[in-house]
């Protein structure tokens, strides 16, 4: 299983380039943004399929484990910093005329795409005798449960959107707008802390990170566009995340200790792109479909695992799931595309 990791970081590599001089806003583009949430959603792929496989033991198997349990919640880390600051820049740029169509294009698209996504996984869950009282679909459909799907990445991002919505239509300046998402995100980590298991909230500081990155753009681009400043922000942030995955935070700190880590790798991330960049079609594809790619990729890993393949054969149980994954993605995009036109639009 380690192989999938290793063809994850070929891929990765394909059409890698180096950048010189260093460019920090180039980390920032459409472009490589996209292609960086291609590969994470990659290696979310490579954390999922492991928890529907029994992995014999042996050298391959303790080295895939080693990698997919070290990267934790850190293969989420791009997505809630690119929403973040994909929201704030239009903010930055569009002003009132973006912040009157969150409602309509962020918060209300977000859920009828998941929505619709529920559905589908619902219908299978049925098709395969799988039963659930009322009380279970209520909360599936409010992401506080699930029929196999993933939940907490989609119910925390509709939270932020919202939050983020609401408190750049309260305040009067963009400065107290971004303080009272500070205070709101804060509220969703004790409410989480209290209620839910630590991947809920450990590391939804990112979203708000970048969120603030535009007010502390100039002062990292200032560092890392020196080579001096680069290595050492790569080797301090390197350090930091080491640290903070390693120590043996007590409960009430792990929550606290995981965000910062996750901030520190984001940063690592953007400063690592900014003297080099990715540059192939694969990665585009999967950026562009990320959502999809995100939240479908379960499903043929529970068709798969119904019929035993994750039993007798596991090169075919992930080859067929990473395939199922595609083709759901090219039959339910067009779907998707076809009810924002009705919905979204309307």
């Amino acid at each position: 299983m380690v192989l999938l990791y290793a063809a994850i970081a070929l891929l990765a590599i394909w059409g890698f380039r180096f950048r010189k001089p260093a460019d920090p806003s180039a980390a920032l583009s459409i472009e490589q943004s996209t292609m960086a949430k291609g590969l994470f959603v990659l290696l979310v792929f490579a954390s999922h399929v492991s928890q529907y496989l029994d992995l014999p033991a042996g050298v391959l198997s303790w080295s895939y484990e080693f990698i997919r349990s070290n990267l934790g919640q850190l293969i989420v880390v791009p997505f809630l910093f690119f929403s973040g600051y994909g929201i704030r820049s239009s903010l930055m740029r569009k002003g009132d005329e973006y912040l009157r169509s969150m409602p309509k294009k962020r918060l209300l698209r977000t859920y009828v795409h998941t929505a619709v996504i529920l559905l589908v996984f619902l219908a299978v869950q049925l098709f395969l005798g799988n039963r659930f009282p009322f009380r279970r679909i209520l909360l599936g459909f409010v992401l506080l449960d699930s029929f196999g799907n993933s939940t907490w990445y989609l119910f925390a991002i509709l939270y932020l959107y919202a939050i983020t919505w609401l408190s750049f239509r309260l305040a009067r300046t963009q400065k107290q707008a971004i303080l009272l998402c500070f205070l709101f995100s804060v509220a969703y980590y004790i409410g989480l802390y209290l209620w839910k298991e630590r991947y809920w909230y450990d590391t939804v500081f990112v979203y708000f990170l970048g969120l603030v990155l535009p007010d502390l753009q100039k002062g990292i681009d200032k560092c890392t566009g020196r080579t001096s400043g680069w290595v050492i922000g790569c080797v301090g942030l390197t350090a930091a995340v080491l640290i903070l995955t390693k120590l043996p935070f007590p409960h009430g700190i792990a929550g606290i200790a995981g965000n910062l880590r996750a901030v520190c790798f984001m940063l690592l991330i953007l400063i690592f792109l900014s003297r080099f960049q990715f540059g192939n079609f694969v990665l585009d594809w999967l950026g562009k479909h990320v959502f999809l790619c995100y939240m479908l990729q379960r499903l043929p890993m529970i068709l798969l695992e119904h019929f035993d393949v994750s039993r007798t054969c596991i090169p075919l149980f992930v080859i067929g799931s990473a395939a199922g994954t595609v083709l759901l993605v090219l039959l339910i995009d067009p779907v998707i595309k076809c009810i924002d036109r009705f919905v979204v639009r309307a």
